[in-house]
């Protein structure tokens, strides 16, 4: 199970992200993740700390 993460957004971006959600026909939690995940892979596909035993760790691998 994933754990929790706050984001404390104002309510213009909050409310934003839910019209778009709904558009899009998901969760505004869902569109959220989505922009997480394209935001990593566009900008951390060359970082060195990927790679790190710490982060490894963090992500529970070996």
């Amino acid at each position: 199970m994933a754990s929790v993460m706050t984001v404390r957004a104002p309510e213009k971006l909050q409310v934003i992200l839910m019209h778009e959600a709904e558009l899009k026909g998901m969760t505004r939690n869902a569109l959220v993740l989505k922009i997480l995940w394209d935001w990593t892979g566009e900008n951390l596909n060359n970082k060195d700390y990927i790679e790190t035993p710490e982060l490894r760790k963090d992500l529970g691998q070996s």
